[in-house]
């Protein structure tokens, strides 16, 4: 049915993405009839329209209302009854900082951001230019760091402070009479006050607050120091910039109630750079329609996955406002009624990166803080984990084997099958090649020549570096197909198997252009038997933009201290309580009430001693204790009974019910057979090329059931659903496709080049988990934010597997400390972990503490197995893993790292070169305290002068047990690939190693460092690698260690760490 006329009203739901904009309107009837009307535009055509999101709100309504609006009429409003939308303008215009004031795009209807000044405490105006020490890309040889976001030539500081009081209790403070005592959240505050009114002090403010104003700055952003519990200063500042005429002051105790000063700081900035170019632009929008669009509603898709209203929508709530409809859309769409309701992963692949997220049931899954391009932003948000993998993703074959990404082709080229000259193979035409995309159905000609004879020049390199790789034209367009699916799988694991969940039972969620060619592929390595492609997957996201609510929430913190113990029980149920009133007045004031308010209270909690918090909703039993000890065990695979669980803050989010759009039903099959369109050549790695069914999506009825091998195209949309062998698809009541895959027949890996470069990525993916693992179970700044530490895996004899790339230095010295454990440490059994930092033992230096796990095989045969020519007992250790850390202070002369006039290894810290710090599986507390004062005892025998032991002991047991959660992680990530694949197969290439794949050609960097030549040279051989920095000028003439690997000329290099081109 059609349901068209002058009376209809439309609700209209927009995605406007930086390529295209995605439109699904729900049309209704006066007399109850629904229909839609979907539509896909150029977010940027200017020779058309000036606006994407209101040219299709005019198209649609010429259409459904029969209005005849031109492109340049005002559209009248009355035929719409709601306009929703999510937009990654204000992530674009992050990115690109400001470029944009010259970016041609943005001289129509996208203005560019407005500079923004910033106010801080006195004495902190370079803190957010410092930032946190976080060190990302710590390989990279030319780092730029991002464009800061104020003017640095308009930051005012202000001469304002506040202290906390531990000495005086709240009772004391309330009648001191004091005016400067506080007290906030039970703590006592003392607070230097801002100048007096009409002083000289307040006219100097006043006068500094004008000078930006004055050269055109329009946006403040402000963030004192502890204003998080103290905001009246910022209030107050903020009262006077808004009285000075600013447009728009973002006061960051308003946005955030975090205490980190730095992430605090970026979101305001964020937030001041963004919300006028955000109001700006709606400007532009409403400003296309008739006088009533003020009491149309208009609402805007947060970060967070709800609603809310234009008025309230801001620049730090806006960054995942365009993914976050597609995460709502498959959420409330995979599981249909009567369906088991298991959690679902979405995966949302385009051309350039895919997303990936988790949800399970209404639980949606959130972070709150995140980093975008240099800027830490304080916000609650969907937790999307995205990575470089899309169908423009770049095909390599370098350094011996073949990689997938991270880089791109963009849109222009495109890739080789596009026709316009591209000289980088894509994942799209490894598709195109096997039959996966049939050119009758792309919008425009395709290139197959070009792909072909760049895949055979791929071949050719494959070839003339490993020729007893006989691989075909297909094979090679496979291997890399493989890769590819093989990482995107990887990013799906870190949403379930890395967090403790199983991730066979989920169902996979299929949206985006690309994702259903892949997705049968990626479901069957992932033992997922159930996936759902959406009827509109390519318009996802708009599309669960009418099936969203809108959201409040409110977050306060807790005091220093704030235990969740019974004395503290009543006052956290009176703190939720208030903080559910005003939620309840703030959805009220939007016309919710009663059973349209959903309210949920959540305690964000830690264990003392750390810093990751948890957030844990109200459990039904009231427990909060037990839901937090379950989840924290299930992530991170430990507890820590006995340790006090801190209440970091209290929440409450409210959700106002909105109306949701309907799902349409499509006609029901009137025939057992589906007849398909035609018949195309595809290729699969277990028939070779076959002649497959093609069906087009929009011609399915609903029971329609289709058996692998087969096409399903949706033309309108290119998107394409690669049916693999074996799998089945059955088409539901409202036309998405549900694909039954069947269980993976473990059988022998072959060894080729594709599946060597296969188990290069797992392993170090696997060492890549460790990492984050670590990252975040970490106490001390330097782990969790300068990221001064490496995680890696060893075969049974010691040599390096995969080391992820994080610090350099660590490299070469972590296989020489595990293997002088298995050389020296005969005494090892399981449950057993050894702490190891003397630079006899493979230490870099002293704060370097390497934690190594030894696993050993737990099935029933125990005799000894080859792999090749080597020998592994398994009476003794198949693999390790470990993990050096730089610890903060470890003891000696002074804090930190490595004293500079220390004359013995003892005046440097604690040292040991082989302390088992787990015994049967527990933590030897009292022997790791005992090690951590040595020092002090060790240097008093040897100099009579006592040294300091480790400072804050409690720090360094902290980061002890993250070093050895991560290991666990490791440990779980490798025995389940061992079961997957096989104990021979994994072995194997654990010990055969990678690194003569990895070089072939000589490497001479030289370097001048203080008037030093520094020659580095390498040698290549038929196997590995040697070093030589000779000749290197001798200068040394000051004490100077070096740990004994960098010493050795026989070096292995992970293949990750790969060298310029232009050295």
């Amino acid at each position: 049915m059609s349901v068209k006329g002058p009376e209809v009203k439309v609700r209209f739901n927009i995605d406007r993405g930086g390529t295209f904009t995605d439109v699904y309107a729900e049309v209704l009837s006066p007399t109850g009839e629904v229909d839609y009307r979907v539509l896909k535009l150029l977010s940027e055509d200017p020779g058309n329209y000036e606006n994407a999101p209101r040219e299709a709100i005019r198209r649609i309504l010429n259409d459904v209302a029969q209005t005849n609006l031109g492109p340049k009429d005002k559209i009248p409003t009355r035929n719409i009854e709601w306009i929703r939308m999510g937009t990654t303008v204000a992530t674009n215009a992050l990115l690109e900082r400001n470029a944009a004031e010259t970016n041609e795009k943005y001289k129509g209807n996208l203005p560019p951001p407005r500079r923004v000044a910033l106010v801080t405490t006195k004495g902190f105006g370079d803190l957010l230019t410092i930032g946190n020490q976080s060190r990302p890309n710590i390989f990279d040889l030319t780092v730029a760091k991002p464009e800061l976001l104020f003017d640095k030539d308009h930051v005012i500081e202000v001469d304002e402070r506040v202290f906390l009081r531990t000495d005086i209790s709240p009772e004391e403070a309330q009648n001191s009479g004091n005016p400067n005592l506080y007290v906030r959240n039970g703590e006592v505050i003392e607070v230097k006050p801002l100048p007096a009114k009409d002083s000289d002090e307040y006219n100097a403010l006043v006068s500094a607050l004008k000078k930006p104003l004055e050269s055109g700055v329009t946006s403040v952003a402000i963030v004192f120091l502890h204003s998080y519990c103290f905001p009246d200063h910022e209030d107050k500042v903020k009262e006077i910039c808004m009285d000075l005429g600013y447009s728009y002051v973002s006061a960051s105790s308003r946005l955030t109630c975090g205490v980190k000063a730095v992430a605090r700081g970026h979101t305001s900035t964020v937030d001041a750079f963004l919300t006028p170019y955000l109001e700006a632009y709606i400007k532009g929008f409403k400003s296309g329609f008739d006088d009533s669009i003020d009491t149309v509603d208009v609402s805007f898709m947060k970060s967070d996955g709800g609603l809310c209203p234009v008025s309230n929508f801001t620049g730090f709530v806006s960054i995942l406002s365009g993914p976050a409809g597609g995460v709502v859309g498959y959420s409330q769409t995979t599981i249909g009624e009567g369906e088991e309701a298991l959690p679902v992963v979405g995966f949302d692949m385009g051309g350039t990166s895919t997303d990936v997220s988790r949800v399970e049931g209404k639980n949606y899954p959130y972070i709150q803080e995140t980093e975008l391009d240099g800027v830490f932003i304080q916000a609650t948000q969907l937790d999307i984990n995205t990575i470089a993998a899309g169908g423009g993703s770049v095909l390599y074959f370098k350094q011996g084997y073949m990689d997938v990404g991270p880089d791109s082709v963009g849109s222009d080229p495109g890739p080789v099958c596009y026709g316009k000259g591209s000289q980088q193979l894509a994942i799209t035409d490894a598709n195109f090649l096997l039959g996966r995309i049939v050119p009758k159905y792309f919008p425009f000609e395709l290139d197959k020549e070009a792909v072909v004879n760049k895949f055979e020049e791929m071949r050719a390199n494959i070839l003339s570096a490993q020729p007893e790789n006989k691989l075909s034209l297909e094979e090679v367009a496979h291997g890399f197909l493989h890769i590819a699916n093989a990482k995107m799988s990887e990013a799906i694991k870190k949403v379930t198997e890395a967090r403790g969940y199983d991730v066979t039972k989920h169902v996979l969620s299929v949206f985006g252009g690309a994702g259903p060619q892949h997705a049968c592929a990626i479901a069957r390595s992932l033992g997922i038997q159930h996936l759902v492609v959406n009827r509109f997957s390519s318009l996802l996201s708009a599309y669960g933009l009418g099936l969203a609510d809108e959201k409040e929430e409110i977050q306060v913190p807790c005091r220093v201290g704030f235990m969740y113990e019974p004395k503290f029980f009543a006052e956290i149920e009176d703190g939720l309580n208030k903080l559910s009133e005003t939620i309840h007045e703030r959805l009220q004031k939007r016309n919710f009430s009663g059973d349209r308010v959903e309210i949920q209270r959540i305690l964000n909690m830690r264990y003392n001693g750390t810093d990751t918090i948890l957030s844990i909703p109200k459990p039904e039993n009231g427990k909060y204790e037990e839901s937090f000890e379950a989840e924290y065990f299930r992530e991170f695979g430990f507890k820590m009974p006995g340790n006090p669980i801190v209440v970091e803050s209290l929440k409450v989010v409210g959700y106002g019910k909105s109306p949701h759009i309907s799902a349409q039903a499509i006609p029901k099959s009137l025939s057992a057979e589906v007849t398909p369109e035609e018949f195309s050549k595809c290729y699969f790695s277990n028939l070779g090329w076959v002649d497959v069914p093609v069906f087009v999506l929009s011609k399915l009825a609903a029971g329609d059931k289709i058996v692998g091998p087969a096409l399903i195209i949706d033309p309108k949309y290119f998107m394409t659903i690669v049916l693999d062998p074996e799998c089945t698809a059955l088409v539901d009541d409202t036309g998405n496709i549900h694909i039954h895959v069947p269980k993976l027949d473990k059988k022998k890996e072959e060894d080729s080049i594709v599946n060597r470069s296969l188990y290069i990525h797992r392993f170090m993916s696997i060492a890549e988990q460790m990492g984050v693992v670590l990252q975040r179970t970490a106490k001390s700044v330097n782990i969790k934010e300068r990221l001064d530490f490496s995680c890696a895996l060893f075969s049974h004899n010691g040599g390096l597997v995969a080391n992820a790339p994080h610090l350099p230095v660590h490299l070469g010295a972590m296989a020489h400390a595990v293997k002088y454990q298995i050389e020296t440490c005969l005494d090892w059994s399981k449950g057993e972990v050894i702490l190891a930092n003397h630079p006899g033992s493979g230490g870099s230096h002293l704060p370097d503490f390497t934690v190594i796990t030894p696993v050993y095989y737990e099935g029933e045969n125990t005799d000894p197995v080859f792999v090749g020519e080597h020998q592994v007992d398994l009476k003794k250790p198949i693999f390790y893993v470990a993990s050096r850390a730089h610890h903060a202070d470890i003891g000696g002369l002074t804090p930190g790292s490595m004293p500079p006039f220390s004359k013995t290894l003892v005046e440097e810290g604690a040292a040991t070169k082989c302390l088992k710090i787990m015994k049967n599986g527990v933590f030897q507390t009292e022997a790791v305290q005992e090690f951590l004062q040595s020092p002090a005892v060790e240097s008093k025998k040897l100099t009579g002068v006592s040294v300091a032991g480790a400072r804050f002991p409690q720090d360094n047991i902290a980061d002890l047990k993250a070093q050895i959660a991560a290991n666990k992680r490791g440990i779980d990530l490798v025995l389940e690939l061992i079961k997957t694949n096989g104990l021979g197969h994994v072995l194997k290439t654990m010990t055969e190693g990678f690194c003569h794949y990895y070089l072939s050609y000589l490497v001479v960097s030289l370097y001048n460092f203080y008037n030093t030549n520094v020659s580095f040279l390498i040698f290549i051989s038929s196997t590995l690698p040697s070093f030589s920095f000779t000749p290197t000028s001798i200068i040394v003439g000051f004490f100077c260690v070096s740990h004994r690997p960098l010493l050795l000329s026989d070096t292995t290099i992970p293949p990750k760490h790969q060298f310029p081109s232009d050295h």
